[in-house]
Order: structure tokens, then C-alpha cells, then sequence
């Protein structure tokens, strides 16, 4: 079969992978390539992005794909330069000072529109009006098979392509449904309800899920990434929708041989992560430490800026090669309680075959693992026994890494079939 020319649209660039977008971005591309497709990919960058880029990651996008092109607004240049200088005196400083101009310019759209906030986060499904212009004049020259964008924000791009053009939207995640796991009980479960101020900004950033499905309109395909998003696709619109996965290298099961009892948390700076880990170490991690003394808390991401320095606590920061991270690690905790989509954090620990504890939030959409191939807890005492468990029972720790590898090796074989599928399909 031959190869189809294929137009990528993101505002998540897939170098580095130190992110759970970038890295979903750059494994379905990946996998798309090694069947023998033409990958171009249009990338803007995006204000208030979690994490940076530099000019190596550029060249190394332009060396994974068959042409790149990239959209830097004035404003994107101009805030890298004053945020990269800013993060060389103090963090914080300049995370607090962006995330204030952010919510500035928010709040002076919706004044002069007369919008609620609601009516504003509506307004990202109508797309990046610099990649649409620069869409616009690429297809004046060039033609693709199919396009492909990142996130249902970015579908609007969809309407500038002909009828024969396959028009695929990758969702990432149900956008109205960002706020589902949001526990406002966290009481019955065992939690304080902290860091809610912060909690409550992933909320605002969901939309309607009529908005929602007016763009899912616009694509012929639209791919989700656990089945339960893909029932939810399925109710929005009469489209064909499928499922497709994260697909990550699996790495050989573990032999425990060592007394080192190390937890590893992963994750950006952004708000369900720091109420995630902020919860753990407040609640979970005095009971792991009175059990266990020696262990240690390994943070990996820059979501080590928003914890406290304590006694146990590694913060690593911002970690370009996660592999070293992982070696360092015995298990991986995954405290999540916020956020839709599939937590591309947990696929990576089970690629890793590093026993994983998440919660029940945080095992959607993979219903197989759950007790097999990763261990589930929606309170602290859950999480402390299955830590206990993990650290004292060789003989399970060893049970539950050989069942990860299983599991994603044929997690692997599904999701590749499924991509084949994909791009075998016509208009």
C-alpha cells in the first residue's frame, strides 16, 4: 500500500517527551511513520505552555518528520525570552507573573465581549487564527491524503480542506469532561480538600459539551484514547470514532534484588498534578515513612517547583532523558483525581514495568490492568497498604511488573492494529 501524505496540526510539539501531550503526540506520529506514511506537521507555539522548548528540539522535530513547520508568534518569541530569563533568577516569580498575564487577558476578553467564563474557554474551540492563515496558504501549494489535528481546540483548521482529504480530529481528551473527577467530597474519601483554588482552574479550562461536539463535527474521524471517551464521542455526534492508545516501548519485567524503596512521581507544573502529589505527601507519605523509614519520595517534572524541600523528598525538576528518573525508582504513585483522557503517566510506569498505584480516576481506560497490572487506591490508607504490600512482598512486586509487561505488550499490538485500520479507511 502506498503511503499517504499526512498534515499533522498542533499546538503540542513532539519534542522534548516531557510532557504528557508532547509524548502523545510524538508516539502516535511515530507509529504512523513506521508504517510507511509521510508525516508533515504544522506546530505553533503556545503561550503558557507548562514547559519550554529550545532550539535542539526544533531540529530534533524537523529530524523525526518529513517537514516541519513552525508558527512563532511575536508574543511566543517575545515570552520565551522574558520567561527563560525570569526562570534563571526565580521560578515561581515567573510562573505566578504568567499565570497572572494569563488570567489578565482572560479577564479583559470576556469584559469586552460581555461573555461568562464559560462562554470564553467556549471561544478556544473556534481555533488559532495564525494557523488557520498559515493552513490557508500551504494548501495553496500542497495537498494531503489526510489531516490530522491535536486537540478538538484546534478542529476549525478542518474546514479549509476539500472533501477528499480525510479529516481526523486526535481528542487527546473529552474536553467537557475535564471536571468529572473532581471530588468535592474528599472527605468520604479519606482526603482534605487542598490546593482546591488551584484544582478548580482545570474545571475552568472544560467546556460545554455542546461546544464540544459543534467541533467534533467538523472531522470525518475522531480518534479517543480510552474507550470510555469513546462511548461519550459516540453520543455527541453520528461520527466514526475510534480508539487508539499510547503506545510506549515495554521494558522487561523487574527481579527486586535490592532493600532501595524509592516512590517515583511524575508531572508537569500544572494543577492536577500539584494537587496530586500535595495530597500524597501530605496524607500517604508520614505513613509510608513510619513503616519504612528509608523510603523516599522521587519527584520528577517541574512539578517538583510547587514542593516544599522536606526531609525524603527528591525533587529532581525538569528531566529532558525520564529514563534516568525511572532507574532511580521501585514504584511509581499516581494519585490523580482530576483531568479526563487516559493518564499517559501510568502507561509509561507500566512500560517500565515499575509497579503502579493510582486511583480509580486515574485507571480509566485501563480496565484490564486494574488489580492485575496496577494496583488501585482512592484513599490514603489504600495507598500506604499498597505501598506496604509493594515493599515487603517481593514475590508481588515481581507478580504485579511481569503482569505490566504483559499487558502492554499486547496493549501495544491492539493499538498499532488499530492505527492501520485507521489510515487503510476512505472518504
Amino acid at each position: 500500500m502506498k503511503g499517504k501524505r499526512i498534515l499533522v496540526i498542533s499546538q503540542s510539539p513532539s519534542h522534548p517527551q516531557n510532557s504528557g501531550d508532547r509524548s502523545r503526540v510524538y508516539s502516535l506520529l511515530s507509529n504512523i511513520k513506521k508504517l510507511g506514511h509521510e508525516i508533515h506537521f504544522v506546530f505553533e507555539y503556545r503561550s503558557g505552555s507548562h514547559t519550554h522548548m529550545e532550539r535542539a528540539d526544533i531540529k530534533a522535530m524537523k529530524k523525526s518528520w518529513d517537514r516541519v513547520y513552525v508558527i512563532s508568534p511575536i508574543w511566543g518569541n517575545l515570552e520565551y525570552k522574558i520567561k527563560e530569563t525570569l526562570l534563571s533568577i526565580d521560578y515561581n516569580l515567573s510562573e505566578r507573573l504568567f499565570s497572572e498575564m494569563y488570567g489578565l487577558v482572560k479577564n479583559m476578553r470576556m469584559f469586552a465581549s460581555g461573555k461568562s467564563a464559560a462562554s470564553v474557554s467556549d471561544e478556544f474551540l473556534h481555533g488559532s487564527h495564525n494557523i488557520n492563515k498559515f493552513v490557508k496558504k500551504l494548501l495553496e501549494r500542497e495537498k494531503f491524503d489526510v489531516v490530522i489535528v491535536e486537540w478538538v481546540y484546534l478542529s476549525k483548521a478542518l474546514d479549509l480542506f476539500a472533501d477528499d482529504t480525510i479529516k481526523i480530529i486526535d481528542t487527546h481528551d473529552c474536553i467537557s469532561g475535564r471536571n468529572r473527577g473532581y471530588l468535592k467530597g474528599d472527605d468520604k474519601y479519606g482526603w482534605a480538600d487542598c490546593n482546591r483554588k488551584e484544582a478548580s482552574i482545570e474545571i475552568e479550562s472544560s467546556c460545554t459539551p455542546e461546544s464540544e461536539a459543534k467541533a467534533l463535527e467538523r472531522a470525518d474521524i475522531i480518534i479517543a484514547i480510552q474507550d470510555k471517551e469513546k462511548e461519550i464521542f459516540s453520543k455527541m455526534v453520528n461520527k466514526r470514532v475510534v480508539t487508539i492508545g499510547h503506545i510506549l516501548e515495554p521494558h522487561k519485567p523487574i527481579r527486586r534484588l535490592t532493600g532501595r524503596k524509592n516512590m517515583l512521581f511524575v508531572g508537569t507544573n500544572c494543577p492536577k498534578n500539584i494537587h496530586a502529589i500535595s495530597n500524597f505527601i501530605r496524607y500517604v507519605f508520614p505513613k509510608v515513612r513510619k513503616d519504612f523509614p528509608e523510603a523516599r519520595m522521587i519527584i520528577a517534572g517541574n512539578v517538583s517547583r510547587s514542593v516544599k524541600d522536606s526531609d525524603g523528598i527528591t525533587k529532581l525538576g525538569e528531566v529532558m532523558d525520564i529514563e534516568k528518573a525511572y532507574a532511580i525508582s521501585d514504584i511509581v504513585i499516581s494519585p490523580m483525581f482530576l483531568g479526563a483522557g487516559l493518564k499517559i503517566k501510568n502507561i509509561a510506569a507500566m512500560a517500565h514495568a515499575k509497579p503502579l498505584i493510582t486511583t480509580t480516576i486515574g485507571a480509566e481506560g485501563l480496565d484490564k490492568a486494574k488489580n492485575k497490572a496496577l494496583l488501585l487506591a482512592d484513599n490514603p490508607k489504600e495507598f500506604a497498604r499498597a505501598v506496604r504490600k509493594l515493599f515487603s512482598n517481593k514475590r508481588f512486586y515481581e507478580r504485579i511488573s511481569k503482569n505490566e509487561y504483559d499487558f502492554i505488550r499486547k496493549y501495544n499490538k491492539e493499538n498499532i492494529n488499530a492505527i492501520k485500520e485507521l489510515l487503510a479507511l476512505k472518504r
